[in-house]
């Protein structure tokens, strides 16, 4: 398992916590719940945790990963981005741009 891999799957599990946080926002609208909506989104992590729980566990054992730390990010940013609403997607979305930007030119100053 290399370390691209390990991080695409905490990505994965990230955007599915943000998938259910954003779903859980939509409790009180019956008539967009009535279909399962929530539970089909909460449904898909469990079916991903369940089939890959065993290899997902191995990251417990990585040292330089601290899955304490990781679970703990993961339901922060699941909460904040699960809480966002339409209007905060264009200027969030320019701040992650924005930081993306930074990251590759503070790289490149490093190399």
């Amino acid at each position: 398992m290399t370390e691209d891999e390990k991080l695409r799957v905490i990505n994965l599990l990230m955007l599915l916590q943000v998938t259910v946080y954003a779903t859980d926002a939509t409790d009180d609208i019956t008539w967009f719940n009535r279909h399962q909506t929530k539970a089909i989104s909460k449904n898909f992590l469990n079916i991903v945790l369940r089939e890959h729980g065993e290899i997902i566990k191995v990251f417990w054992d990585i040292p330089e990963m601290d899955m304490a730390e990781v679970t703990k990010t993961l339901d922060a940013f699941g909460k904040a981005a699960g809480g966002l609403n339409y209007y905060d997607l264009v200027p969030i979305t320019q701040l992650i741009n924005n930081y993306k930007q930074n990251l590759k030119s503070n790289d490149t100053r490093d190399q």
